[in-house]
């Protein structure tokens, strides 16, 4: 007859049923029921290996029988964890691999490239450095409002499908007549809506943006410079003042400007729409202000000239690159700092979150964005 403390092998497999069972709860509420299954998997036959080696081994009493039983169940639940820890490793490695070669892949297939801008500044034009040119518009703006017509080079902005609404805006292309003109005495107010520019900081990881962060060494950086002085910009296709008649508000609009290569600095940390996920971007508004004059004297209209240009802000602005990306950017959720001159830095965090879905395209459309990634709006 057997001892009461022998093991029987039904006692034993039942133990070890018990002993796997507790295994999978462990591990599937830690890591998954998918990698419980593979623990498992590992496990079972390795601990069903211990029945047939007892009955091979045949211990000579109770108490080894025990013993032996205990060793074989510990050793093989070591051996199950190493070779189970070695193929979860394994697995872990060729999916970082993957995710980096697909990260790499999509750097490459959505560079921060052809980029154009389109954007809406206001104009404060309340301000004194305009009255001269706020009289000239305000004039004009009567004529178009009782004529329903277009007048002084201005163009209607929209087209109403009912003819008796009355024009709600117009565009006032770079040398129009109604175009701030230094021979009419308008010297100030083509001045500061002339040269007026934005420039574009990228930081990666993001960071706070305040009065002692040195912008100028971002990791990436371009400009729109002299928007409306440039020769390949100056057109209404490009950049326009757009006057809302019902708000008496004046805006410089630009349309899909172009950033030129020579604009364009980086240091290789932010090259791609990837890269944009979890970096800062600083944008400032900049204005081409002389402080001396023809004859090399001081110029005494700067400190004017500065303090009107401190009160233009940021309405809107648009990124278009890498074929068709397009990301507006939600100007209402920018922070703003002032520098010493008093000009606005707005400064957000990328809003946007890359959602990659790579896959291999044999194919491209010339003029159709290709999007085997996405992003939305975080």
């Amino acid at each position: 007859m057997s001892s009461p403390t022998s093991l029987k092998p039904s006692t034993l497999i039942g133990l070890l049923i018990v002993l796997i069972l507790l295994i999978f709860l462990g591990v599937s509420t830690a890591l998954g029921v998918d990698s419980a299954l593979s623990l498992i998997s590992v496990v079972f036959p390795t601990a069903l290996s211990v029945i047939p080696a007892m009955q091979a081994l045949k211990p000579p009493d109770t108490r080894h029988r025990r013993n032996w039983s205990i060793m074989f169940i510990v050793v093989g639940l070591i051996g199950s964890s190493v070779v189970y820890w070695q193929q979860q490793r394994a697995a872990r490695q060729a999916a970082d691999e993957r995710v980096q070669l697909r990260s790499q892949l999509e750097r490459v297939q959505f560079p921060i490239e052809d980029v154009l801008v389109t954007f809406r500044v206001n104009i404060p034009l309340d301000d004194p450095i305009l009255q001269g040119y706020r009289e000239r518009l305000d004039k004009c703006v009567e004529e178009i409002i009782k004529s329903q017509q277009a007048r002084c080079g201005a163009v209607q902005s929209s087209v109403n499908i009912n003819q008796a609404s009355p024009i709600d805006s117009i565009y006032i292309a770079p040398g129009a007549e109604l175009y701030p003109n230094p021979n009419r005495g308008e010297y100030l107010a083509y001045n500061l809506i002339n040269y007026t520019r934005l420039e574009f900081f990228l930081f990666k990881p993001v960071r706070e943006i305040n009065a002692f962060t040195q912008i100028e060494k971002a990791d990436s950086s371009f400009k729109v410079t002299r928007v409306v002085d440039s020769p390949e910009n100056s057109g209404p296709n490009n950049v326009a003042l757009h006057y809302e008649i019902s708000t008496r508000t004046l805006y410089l609009f630009g349309f899909r400007i172009p950033v030129a290569t020579v604009d364009w600095k980086t240091n290789g940390r932010v090259t791609s729409i990837p890269d944009l996920s979890g970096s800062t971007v600083v944008i400032r508004p900049m204005f081409s202000i002389p402080l001396f004059n023809m004859e090399g004297g001081r110029n005494e209209n700067s400190e004017i000239l500065t303090r009107a240009a401190a009160r233009v802000t940021l309405q809107s602005v648009t990124l278009n690159m890498a074929r068709g990306n397009e990301f507006t950017l939600p100007v209402d959720k920018f922070k703003i700092i002032r520098d010493a001159r008093g000009y606005p830095i707005y400064s957000i965090d990328w809003p946007f979150m890359w959602r990659p879905t790579f896959e291999v395209t044999q194919k491209l459309t010339p003029h159709r964005p290709l999007r085997s990634g996405s992003c939305i709006q975080g």
